[in-house]
């Protein structure tokens, strides 16, 4: 699967579509901020000049900025 995302990522890379990252995070547990186990997974080809949006819900749009983000970049179509 990492290599499906990658693979993916690269070709919305060079056809200049924006990279997402949406990484869910609780307070808690083991998916605290900036702990290991909140980090992307091992292999997974993120570059700095990608977008990460943090999320505390299970729903990635759920008071987060990825809605209004979405609109500035004039986005219509999400390949999840």
């Amino acid at each position: 699967m990492i290599e499906r995302l990658n693979t993916v990522a690269r070709k919305a890379r060079a056809a200049r579509i924006p990279v997402v990252f949406v990484q869910h995070e609780s307070a808690d547990d083991l998916l605290q901020y900036g702990s290991d186990g909140w980090k992307l997974a091992e292999g997974l080809e993120a570059l700095a000049s990608d977008i990460y949006v943090r999320k505390k819900a299970t729903d990635s749009f759920h008071q987060t900025e990825l809605h209004p983000l979405l609109q500035k970049l004039g986005v219509t179509h999400l390949t999840i």
